[in-house]
């Protein structure tokens, strides 16, 4: 539960700093920056207790709750929200799987060693990753 934790975590905090960054809204206070951060904690712990068998539920219940959030904080009109908000989360999802692909290669010396690694690490290491492949991508100069 701790590993699917961090990964809806790591998932929807990329995913909320896509959605600013495709809108290019600099309004992100500290104080929202704060509420949106313990928000998508709460909402990742909430997703993976209440679905942790059934993955297309967890997946919903996030894309549902990342869209409520993405409401809450800003105030633009509801098919703006509705349209970066799949597309940030598509995206989120994206740089996940390429980020795990990677992370899954560096990885693949300790299989064959017969180490145990945690779930747990192995995400946060997938999540960072993550981050810094979506900023990457994000700051390319036209």
């Amino acid at each position: 539960m701790l590993a699917n934790t961090t990964r809806n975590f790591f998932i929807l905090t990329v995913a909320i700093y896509s959605f600013y960054k495709l809108l290019n809204l600099n309004s992100l206070t500290k104080r929202t920056s704060i509420f949106l951060i313990v928000s998508a904690f709460i909402a990742s712990f909430i997703s993976s207790v209440l679905f942790l068998s059934n993955w297309s539920l967890n997946w919903l219940c996030i894309l549902l709750l990342f869209f409520l959030l993405m409401k809450m904080s800003t105030k633009l009109r509801f098919s703006i929200v509705y349209i970066t908000t799949l597309f940030s989360f598509a995206l989120s999802i994206i740089t996940f799987n390429l980020s795990g692909i990677i992370v899954g290669l560096t990885l693949l010396p300790f299989q064959y060693g017969n180490y145990t690694l945690p779930w747990f690490l192995i995400h946060i290491v997938v999540g960072l990753r993550q981050f810094i492949l979506l900023y990457s991508c994000l700051h390319i100069t036209r």
